[in-house]
């Protein structure tokens, strides 16, 4: 991983209406940092989390990406960052054939990820020319793991990582993520121990729902 991340939130604030999300956050993470996200159900994990993608602005304070000492833009972010999440859609008119050639002219792959090993192990080599819309959600969920695991950026965001996910599922869950680059950043939102057990930093975010 070349290029390294460093993030800093400096007095984060998300509201809807008058409610606080949460509020006055502030931390950094450097690049190879490993944080979780917890707190109780609908505390703003996933707000958190998509906040952190850009996918949402702040309220109140401000946030900070740099690869060295430059600066990214909000318009630009996207470039660094890889996220799988239960509320992100596939294509379902491709096949996962068609999926993997139409994400990686976009993204670039890890060159030493062994894809067609874990699309193997994930039980989905059968299923490469059947389109996404006939996958179970369970299939999907792996999809969705390896299409952001597999890509070359500094930055991997996992939002309930094994939703959907058998036993066997998490398992090899817990096998994919153990691939990622020490260099790469990785920011998981869950309250289920095994999905984050590797994680070193954490926030529990209801902690700034009233602060």
């Amino acid at each position: 991983m070349s290029s390294k991340l460093h993030i800093r939130l400096t007095d984060a604030g998300k509201r809807y209406n008058r409610d606080w999300i949460f509020r006055n956050l502030t931390f950094e993470l450097a690049a190879g940092g490993r944080l979780s996200l917890t707190g109780a159900n609908g505390s703003g994990k996933s707000t958190l989390l998509q906040v952190l993608a850009g996918y949402q602005s702040l309220s109140a304070g401000s946030r900070r990406y740099t690869i060295g000492d430059a600066p990214i833009s909000e318009d630009q972010l996207y470039r660094y960052i890889s996220i799988a999440a239960p509320y992100l859609d596939l294509p379902e008119a491709y096949s996962l054939q068609e999926l993997l050639a139409f994400h990686f002219s976009l993204k670039v792959k890890k060159t030493d990820f062994e894809l067609a090993h874990w699309i193997e192990d994930a039980g989905l080599q059968p299923h490469l020319h059947k389109k996404i819309q006939h996958y179970s959600s369970g299939m999907k969920q792996r999809v969705k793991l390896l299409l952001a695991i597999a890509s070359e950026v500094p930055l991997l965001l996992l939002d309930e990582p094994t939703t959907n996910l058998d036993e066997q599922g998490v398992q090899w869950y817990q096998a994919l993520v153990a691939t990622v680059s020490p260099l790469q950043s990785i920011i998981v939102a869950s309250n289920q121990s095994y999905e984050y057990a590797f994680c070193i930093q954490n926030i529990h975010v209801s902690a700034y729902k009233k602060l």
